[in-house]
């Protein structure tokens, strides 16, 4: 599957990709989850410390979903 995304940076890194049957549902957490941190939109500029934050995040809901 493919999607479009209006990219508001000349140069930006895919830090992560994450597949689940609730892409919905997560993203929407993590959009509340990294409010702060939003930049313009669906984007984010998230340091070191966000990127661990994240992805311990995404690691907690995948375990709850296999539950």
């Amino acid at each position: 599957e493919s999607f479009r995304v209006t990219v508001p940076f000349l140069q930006f890194d895919v830090m992560q990709i994450v597949k689940t049957l609730e892409a919905k549902k997560l993203e929407k957490l993590l959009h509340e989850e990294f409010k702060d941190k939003r930049v313009k939109g669906e984007w984010f500029s998230l340091d070191n410390i966000d990127l661990e934050r994240f992805d311990n995040y995404v690691l907690n809901y995948l375990r709850e979903q296999k539950k």
